[in-house]
């Protein structure tokens, strides 16, 4: 009897100390807790007393994952000082490589929380963690595309695209696979894709690093387009080690589907070899379970979850971590599918770049990148991307020097023209200001609303002058002309101004 004791005990204290099991069955469900503890008030052995102890144990409290701990301090951020809250977030105002960092780290913690139970090849089964890590991968995606689209200028959208590149060289060499697999679809999606005049600006205007890297992938699609997602994929998993974030949404699913769909669970023991039961096709009497499928799966799924054992080292950017969590490209474009997503993008882009059927479609071809953030992506795309790049290192001191210069520059220049309109709209004669402030509120707002009306109507603003005005002959030539012209000046100069605020 204590032999059964123990052996049920044994099985117990191992079902109940793994947390994939113990989730699934025992903590949810109060009776079974209930039973479980009243079966175990009934061992009064005492070599089991250790058993039931750790038993109880477990049962008063959750699992605690065993995760790896730091001691090492995290390197310090790349922070280009562009980014105050998280709408500040874009692709041109944060160092890609703190940018890949901070992406990482988030899809490792919704990564970690996966548990075993949810990664199988079964449709049915419900995985809430499995569920989230998917949405942000796709929502990351999206987003990384809608960057791209939304660049209407052809250089802005080279430094975008150029940023792309920089994020999945450090997803790369961050082990972070799910980053890769995000970066490299969006520059393989099909609106982003058909762009052949940027794909051809990009490999005949950019450094060799970029030029390279734009053309492997152009030749890659073309040699091996079935395949673009998972051609070296299981071959980079089984070479990383941890910290490292595998792509469980694609590669691993897949091989579980098919271990799945491919194998039975049951083996029919009449097939095997030196057997005698009988073979019945109506029920799993005479069957065996088939272990191999089960050890296959086991040892598939374990490998993928090994990773959540060890954390990266990184510290949270505030920002960009509220940025992450509240991302929703799709919510942006007035969308609540993909597919419609797709089909918004695909739009844009033909305005970009249309078919040779189509008529010619205008785009803008105004630059929409701030100073600053040309002058960041002129810098970067000197260099090849550096993963080892730290915030103290030559290079990035630079860079903030730089950045320093530029944003110095445009604010006294600012300051500057603000005053120097200030002072000469204070210099006009106040009686000319009163005269044409009296008569001529048409021409204002005419030369508000267009400011070379002025211009056209200055020979029929002359009838409307009073007799005092004629008088005031030498006022006339400065009203007429001077002040028409004075006008128009300070307009130009006005949205100077404000273009240089709005920078």
């Amino acid at each position: 009897m204590k032999k059964i004791y123990f052996r049920v005990l044994n099985f117990i204290i191992k079902w109940v100390k793994n947390s994939s099991y113990y989730k699934l069955d025992i903590l949810p469900d109060t009776v079974l807790r209930s039973r479980l503890w009243d079966f175990l008030d009934t061992v009064h052995a005492r070599n089991l007393s250790d058993n039931v102890t750790n038993i109880r144990k477990s049962l008063l409290g959750d699992r605690i994952r065993l995760i790896q701990t730091i001691e090492q301090l995290p390197p310090e951020q790349l922070d280009f000082g562009l980014v105050t809250s998280s709408d500040d977030v874009k692709l041109t105002t944060v160092h890609p490589l703190e940018f890949a960092r901070q992406v990482t780290l988030y899809e490792w913690e919704l990564y970690s929380r996966i548990e075993f139970w949810e990664v199988t090849g079964k449709e049915k089964i419900k995985s809430p963690n499995f569920e989230l890590s998917l949405q942000f991968s796709n929502k990351f995606k999206c987003w990384l595309v809608s960057s791209i689209i939304s660049a209407e200028h052809l250089e802005d959208r080279m430094v975008i695209m150029q940023r792309v590149a920089d994020l999945l060289i450090y997803f790369d060499s961050l082990n972070n696979l799910q980053g890769v697999q995000e970066a490299k679809a969006a520059l393989l999606s099909s609106p982003v894709f058909r762009l052949s005049e940027t794909y051809d600006a990009l490999i005949s205007k950019s450094k060799c690093h970029y030029r390279n890297f734009f053309e492997s992938l152009r030749q890659f699609v073309h040699d091996d387009s079935a395949n673009v997602y998972f051609t070296d994929y299981q071959e980079k998993l089984h070479r990383i080690h941890p910290p490292g974030l595998p792509f469980i949404a694609v590669g691993d699913k897949t091989q579980l589907i098919h271990l799945e769909l491919k194998h039975p669970d049951w083996v029919n023991a009449s097939t095997l070899p030196f057997s005698t039961v009988p073979d019945t096709q109506n029920s799993n009497s005479g069957c065996l379970v088939n272990f191999w499928k089960c050890r296959q799966l086991a040892e598939l799924v374990e490998y993928y979850l090994s990773f959540q054992q060890t954390p990266y080292n990184f510290s949270i950017n505030k920002s960009i971590r509220g940025f992450l969590e509240t991302l929703n490209p799709l919510n942006t474009w007035g969308v609540d599918k993909e597919n419609l997503f797709d089909d918004i993008m695909y739009e844009k882009s033909l305005k970009i770049q249309p078919r040779q059927s189509d008529s010619f479609c205008t785009v803008s071809r105004e630059r929409n990148l701030k100073p600053v953030e040309i002058k960041i992506a002129a810098a970067l795309n000197l260099v090849q991307p550096d993963p080892k790049l730290t915030a103290e290192s030559r290079e990035f001191r630079s860079l903030l020097q730089m950045i320093s210069t530029v944003t110095n520059r445009s604010s006294t220049l600012t300051s500057t023209s603000e005053n120097q309109f200030v002072k000469e709209f204070s210099n006009i004669p106040d009686k000319a200001v009163e005269q044409t402030s009296d008569k001529s509120n048409t021409v204002a707002s005419l030369t508000l609303n267009d400011p070379l009306s002025s211009l056209r109507n200055s020979n029929d603003n002359s009838s409307l002058m009073s007799d005092t005005d004629k008088r005031s002959s030498h006022l006339k030539p400065f009203l007429m002309s001077e002040l028409s012209d004075y006008v128009i000046f300070k307009f130009i100069r006005f949205i100077e101004y404000f273009e240089l605020i709005s920078f």
